[in-house]
């Protein structure tokens, strides 16, 4: 006999009472909750703990029946192939206030995955962070290739390197000069590091014929030497040193044509004509020294009104930080009287920095008379030279 479907189906509880509506929908509402409880357990494994709840209130007013014993269950029996395993509620162990946990033999747990996919995220990031600094230090390699392919140090450039390297060379330290010098150099019985060359600098290029120089360099170099009492060695001061060495190529590719070869110390150029051809002792009673003293002293050390020295209308910075803590003015000389308004002085000075050393610097000032007062207008450290007059036909 079927079932009357239109007939709402009841149930009976131990006493045979029948249920009514609203009992029959809180069972069910426990039932799916249930159901829901057990779905979080098993997608969160038991790692985020649930609040508890107040138990449920019992569904039906009448005492429940006396618990009956349970058999004992017999052991329960390994799945057969292709039989789904039965999921199994255990204890949490290490929450034991919480309900147990629905632990499932396919499940995976949450903290695995995400782990997993941590890891897996930092190996992607670690290898995209390598293959990008590759592709950067390539194209700062090929950067650098070509800028150092395309700087041209020149003739004289060249000639520095090869006349340093020439210096602190040896009979055992011939690879330095590979490449540098056309065959090969005869460095029999030369000890290394018997010189060694504290600065180089190219004079002179003079050409003697098509892609071919004859460069003057002048190199500040030491010499190395043994004591006979100790046999230690030290570095001894040799002084400046003068060679000239022939290179020839161009377009940033040279050669020298043999080992450099000392020669003596340049004559010096005809000096021109200054405008303050002497110098003489500072006179305080000279308002154009009295001026020239105050300004330096300012500009050097950082004392005084440096602006009360500067003519109007021009403005003058002091060196910051001071480099010096008191200026002595040695020596002057003016390229006109005191009649004149515009005068150009030629000061020496020596300057004492705040450790005590002393070094001399020379300046060349320029001086304007203004309502009876004298006026920086100018400074410069090269001096200045007397105007030349030109002839006309």
């Amino acid at each position: 006999m079927q079932p009357d479907r239109d007939v709402l189906p009841t149930i009976t509880d131990p006493g045979d009472r029948v249920l009514g509506v609203l009992e029959l929908r809180r069972l069910r509402e426990a039932e799916r909750r249930e159901r829901r409880d057990k779905w979080l357990c098993w997608l969160t494994a038991g790692i985020f703990p649930r609040p508890q709840r107040p138990p449920e209130p019992a569904a039906s007013t009448w005492p429940p029946p006396p618990a009956e014993p349970q058999p004992r269950r017999a052991a329960a029996e390994p799945p057969r192939r292709g039989q789904p395993r039965a999921a199994r509620v255990e204890p949490d162990r290490d929450l034991p206030g919480q309900p147990p946990r629905l632990a499932s033999p396919r499940a995976v747990p949450t903290a695995t995955v995400l782990l997993a996919g941590a890891i897996g995220g930092a190996l992607l990031a670690s290898l995209l962070a390598v293959g990008l600094a590759a592709r950067h230090a390539g194209g700062a390699t090929q950067t650098s290739t070509t800028a150092t392919a395309s700087a041209d140090p020149g003739p004289t450039g060249f000639a520095e390197t090869v006349v340093a390297a020439w210096l602190g060379a040896g009979e055992d330290h011939h690879a330095q000069l590979e490449g540098l010098l056309a065959g090969p150099a005869d460095l029999t019985g030369v000890p290394s590091g018997s010189f060694q060359a504290l600065s180089s600098t190219a004079l002179s290029a003079t050409p003697l014929g098509p892609r071919y120089w004859s460069v003057l360099i002048a190199v500040s170099q030491v010499q190395r030497v043994v004591d006979p009492a100790t046999r230690r060695a030290s570095w001894q001061d040799d002084g400046t040193h003068y060679y000239r060495l022939g290179v020839y190529g161009s377009g940033g590719h040279y050669v020298a044509t043999g080992p450099p070869g000392e020669v003596a110390r340049p004559n010096p150029a005809a000096p021109p004509g200054l405008a303050a051809s002497t110098q003489e002792a500072p006179d305080p009673a000279d308002p154009r020294t009295d001026r020239v003293q105050r300004f330096l002293a300012a500009f050097l050390t950082g004392q005084g009104a440096l602006d009360d020295s500067v003519a109007p209308g021009l403005a003058a910075t002091p060196i910051t930080p001071a480099p010096y803590a008191q200026v002595e003015l040695r020596a002057v000389g003016y390229s006109a009287t005191a009649g004149s308004a515009r005068v150009i002085a030629r000061a020496t000075v020596a300057a004492t920095t705040p450790t005590g050393n002393v070094t001399v610097l020379g300046y060349s000032l320029q001086l304007v008379r203004r309502d009876g007062r004298w006026y920086i207008a100018g400074l410069d450290g090269a001096n200045a030279l007397k105007p030349t007059t030109r002839s006309h036909p």
